[in-house]
């Protein structure tokens, strides 16, 4: 967040903890009632948001720390968050099975965030919500349009799904079959029509999300592959697995 000057992490605890790298500051904040599983930061670093054991979701002010909103709804553990590229949506997966689609356009200006930190957080509507696997919901991702959206499941599949026009509704788009276990992250390409997933096979799989085939199958790591993303503009992929390794891929 921030321009690169903070860091927000998720520990063993209910409590996040915002980094600030270069005044070495470390704030706590507060909310959640049980562990927070998952976090990401909006594409100008304004907002941040956590997934938590407890079932919510939270929306909080990158500058203050103050929690501006909170979204219930799931009826287990929530362990993915994506907030949208272009477009005011937060995406959620659970334990429950289920993917969310979270309405962020009544957020407070960020200015009025600071003002009301110790107030109650507002309650995020909820835009669509999709059973859409047999198993938990481990990752979600966004495309870089906001037009089509993934999640990965402990069912070894990946669902994609249509956001629509006003990016209001989740349409089924089609699966991707072909992990022999778990799938633990997913991620889309910034420039190609492409998607990335990771699993507990020790595989990582390039996909066509046009085609729904797989281009790549990506092995070095010699056990589960629990996180990716895409850098330099797409040419690359950087993964770390539960081998202790982070791995580079042309």
């Amino acid at each position: 967040a921030a321009a690169g000057r903070r860091v927000l992490v998720a520990t063993n605890s209910e409590q996040l903890r915002l980094l600030e790298l270069g005044a070495l500051r470390c704030t706590l904040l507060s909310g959640h009632t049980d562990l927070v599983l998952a976090v990401d930061a909006s594409a100008d670093g304004k907002w941040l948001a956590s997934a938590s054991k407890d079932g919510t979701v939270r929306v909080w002010d990158a500058a203050s720390g103050a929690c501006v909103a909170r979204g219930v709804g799931h009826v287990a553990a929530v362990g993915a968050v994506a907030f949208g590229s272009r477009s005011p949506v937060l995406l959620s997966g659970s334990k429950d099975k289920t993917a969310k689609l979270w309405d962020l356009r009544q957020l407070p200006p960020p200015a009025a965030a600071d003002a009301a930190a110790d107030a109650a957080p507002a309650s995020l509507p909820l835009l669509a919500s999709e059973l859409g696997h047999a198993k938990e919901i481990n990752a979600v991702a966004l495309a870089p349009n906001d037009r089509l959206c993934a999640s990965g499941s402990q069912d070894k599949s990946i669902k994609l799904w249509a956001l629509g026009e006003r990016a209001s509704e989740l349409a089924a788009a089609g699966t991707l079959s072909g992990h022999k276990r778990a799938v633990w992250a997913v991620a889309f390409s910034p420039v190609d029509k492409v998607l990335a997933s990771a699993s507990g096979d020790m595989t990582i799989k390039v996909w066509s999300v046009t085609e729904k085939g797989c281009l790549r199958t990506l092995e070095g790591h010699t056990s589960s592959v629990l996180k990716l993303r895409f850098v330099r503009r797409g040419a690359q992929l950087v993964s770390s697995g539960s081998d202790g390794l982070v791995k580079l891929w042309s």
